[in-house]
């Protein structure tokens, strides 16, 4: 049932996204359209010292069976900047920061201002307790950015530029796969368990009793975690690049750092 309450919500946010906003098309959609020229031109950030010409961009995979996608085309519908109102029929922030370049998601170097404070976007719907996140991204020469869960923080960025992780499938200058993964884990001393287990509580002789899979164990060593798992490109992301605690409620949410990172084929799937 919270799958299918969580569907129907944001199918409710990207229905109310999909409706047509015909005000402002004069100077509004000049302005809309110089923005999207500006945000496909490389910043500072981008070019010089080393850095190789970005690739070509390649098609995007198609979102997959039983997840939702979380970015519209063309506008930030669904999603919330800073402490301000939800974006509506607007491909970009106040400031810039962030634009929606046809299914791309563009994390500017700096804003209008040419400030590189950090920034946030925020999602206008609450995360599942259990579930999967799917992007890919691409990162500008020593860009750093995080995607937040529930408070947890978790590092995207030009890893192997940076020196932060030596991923043996990075591509530089290219999208790359992440895929975050967060659940509840039942744990008996050292032991992780997994659907075929069976952990129950039972009277004997009137005293409760803790058994695994028809055996006694000490209730004391039975604990509930929630797990934040990461991976880039199939490979593990070091521990030391998740920052936070996961909280039980809130939002997923996308922080501008320093540099020009890109999102697309964001995707979640409750487990």
């Amino acid at each position: 049932m919270r799958l299918q309450s969580l569907c129907q919500c944001l199918y409710g946010i990207f229905l109310v996204g999909m409706l047509p906003t015909l005000a402002g098309c004069g100077k509004e959609e000049r302005k809309e359209q110089e923005l999207i020229a500006k945000s496909t031109t490389p910043a500072k950030g981008d070019v010089g010292r080393t850095t190789p010409t970005r690739r070509p961009d390649s098609a995007a995979p198609p979102i997959e069976p039983g997840f939702t996608a979380l970015l519209r085309t063309g506008e930030l519908a669904g999603w919330y900047y800073e402490k301000g109102k939800e974006l509506r029929g607007v491909s970009a922030t106040p400031d810039q920061r962030f634009l929606i370049n046809n299914d791309v998601l563009v994390i500017a170097p700096k804003d209008k201002n040419g400030k590189e404070t950090d920034k946030e976007l925020y999602s206008s719907f609450q995360l599942p307790r259990d579930f999967v996140l799917k992007f890919q991204f691409r990162a500008a020469q020593e860009a750093v950015s995080e995607i937040h869960v529930r408070n947890a923080r978790i590092l995207v960025s030009d890893f192997v530029r940076r020196n932060e992780q030596k991923f043996k499938k990075f591509r530089n200058d290219d999208w790359n796969d992440m895929e975050v993964r967060v659940n509840l884990v039942v744990r008996v001393g050292n032991r992780t368990l997994t659907k075929k287990d069976n952990l129950e509580a039972v009277f004997e002789n009137g005293k409760p009793v803790t058994m695994l899979n028809g055996q006694k164990v000490d209730p004391t060593t039975v604990s509930v975690i929630t797990r934040v798992h990461a991976e880039c490109n199939g490979e593990p992301l070091d521990r030391r690049h998740y920052r936070g605690r996961v909280r039980s409620r809130g939002p997923l949410s996308i922080r501008a750092m320093s540099g020009r990172v890109e999102f697309r084929n964001l995707q979640i799937k409750e487990l």
